[in-house]
Order: C-alpha cells, then sequence, then structure tokens
C-alpha cells in the first residue's frame, strides 16, 4: 500500500491526539503550516541517528579537487591539508558508512576502510559540505535520504512518526505533559529499530542450544550470539 507524507503527518498528529487530519501538505491549516516547516527536517534527522539498512547506498564519488604529491604551497586549488583528494557528496547524503577503493584480487574487493573527513568548500560559486581522502577512487557507502515513506520499513516508519508527533506537540498541544510522554514514546520506538536494524543480517532461527555449546561441539554461524565459530579437527 502506497505511504504519503500526509499519511505520516496525520499519524503523528493521531498520536498527539488532535482528533484532526489533513487532506493536503499544502493545505491552509494549522496542522498543515505546522507540519511542513519541520517535516522534511525531522525526516533527514530520523535518517541520521543510525546507519539503516533499508537506506544504505553506494556512489563513485566526483573529485572535485585533488593534489598530486609531492606538495607544494598550498593554494585555495587544492584539497585541505593533508589530503590529497576533495570529492563532492552525493545529492541523497545523509551520514556516511565508510569509504574504501575499488581495489580487487582473486575475483573480490580487497580494499580496506580508509581514513577521511569532512569540510567545507565552494564549488563553482556554491558553497557544500566535501568529503576529503586519500583514496582514489573513492567509493562512498552511505546512509541516503528516502523520501518516498513507502519504502520505509514498518520500523522506521514508527520513528518518524513518534518523533514527528513529539516535535509538533508542543506548538500544536501547548501540553507539557503530552510533550513529556510523547518523548518518552519517540524514543522507545528509536530503541527498537535500532535494535531491529542491526538484528538483520544476523537474524538465524536455527540456533546451536547453549547446552550444545556447553559441551564444546561448535558450528560455524549457529551460535545464538551471531558469532561464527572454527572448524578445529583437533578439538575433542
Amino acid at each position: 500500500m502506497t505511504t504519503t507524507d500526509v499519511d505520516i503527518t496525520n499519524r503523528a498528529l493521531q498520536l498527539i491526539g488532535t482528533r484532526t487530519t489533513v487532506a493536503s501538505m499544502a493545505e491552509v491549516s494549522t496542522e498543515a503550516i505546522q507540519a511542513n516547516l519541520v517535516y522534511n527536517a525531522v525526516r533527514d534527522w530520523c535518517f541520521g541517528i543510525s546507519n539503516w539498512n533499508f537506506a544504505r547506498k553506494v556512489a563513485t564519488l566526483v573529485v572535485a579537487k585533488s593534489l598530486t604529491p609531492p606538495p607544494g604551497t598550498w593554494t585555495s586549488t587544492a584539497p585541505q591539508p593533508p589530503w590529497l583528494y576533495e570529492y563532492k557528496l552525493p545529492t541523497d547524503f545523509i551520514r556516511a558508512v565508510y569509504l574504501t577503493n575499488s581495489a580487487s584480487a582473486d575475483n573480490k574487493y580487497s580494499g580496506e576502510p580508509q581514513r577521511f573527513s569532512f569540510g567545507n568548500d565552494t564549488i563553482s560559486a556554491i558553497q557544500q559540505q566535501v568529503i576529503l581522502t586519500n583514496a582514489t577512487p573513492a567509493i562512498l557507502v552511505y546512509t541516503s535520504q528516502v523520501t518516498d515513506p513507502t519504502l520505509w520499513p514498518w520500523y522506521f516508519e514508527r520513528v518518524v512518526v513518534s518523533t514527528l508527533a513529539w516535535t509538533l506537540s508542543n506548538t500544536l498541544s501547548g501540553d507539557k505533559d503530552l510533550v513529556t510522554y510523547l518523548d518518552g514514546v519517540a524514543t522507545r520506538f528509536i530503541t527498537i529499530a535500532d535494535l531491529k536494524n542491526r538484528e538483520e543480517p544476523l537474524a538465524i532461527d536455527d540456533t546451536t542450544p547453549e547446552w550444545i555449546q556447553a559441551l564444546g561441539i561448535n558450528y560455524p554461524y549457529r551460535r545464538h550470539d551471531g558469532k561464527s565459530g572454527t572448524n578445529d579437527s583437533n578439538k575433542r
């Protein structure tokens, strides 16, 4: 089922208890006007609080500036010292997960995460955030801005709804107790969502029972704590 920004806003209003809904984000009503003021900021803040799996993207970065070693006297045409490369960030960038290069060997990627830093620069007369590193080509794994709520998993939808409700509650109700209550609701949903997000790549239903592990029998990738075992033929 398609979910829209209006749906998210109305769910937040329901959580506040306003008993009113909006038909459009463009309508002239107190609820719509206040929601429009904060909706994008709240959504992007929710994206920034964790490395959400569903929003993970990869991009080969575009070089904005570079410096060929050995470096000479620094000028504004070069990246900020001590970095050799300055890259533009993707337009849907929220936060970095890691940066690497395209090194490969034995039919698999062999590049390790590389050091990087963020900076600010004016490129083509536009002041913007940039990423600085010595890696080239630079491949960035990052949390992206997913603006379509239909693509949000159930746990992230609750994070945005509850956080939006908390943000709007003081303006729409003026009830300080309600603000405090919704702060707690949002915090609980954030905690649950972060846990579910971290569990996704580790979910294993056929875990090895603890009593078998206690006997020293080791099954790779079948441990209840998510850790892999090792095959040791000398272990008895």
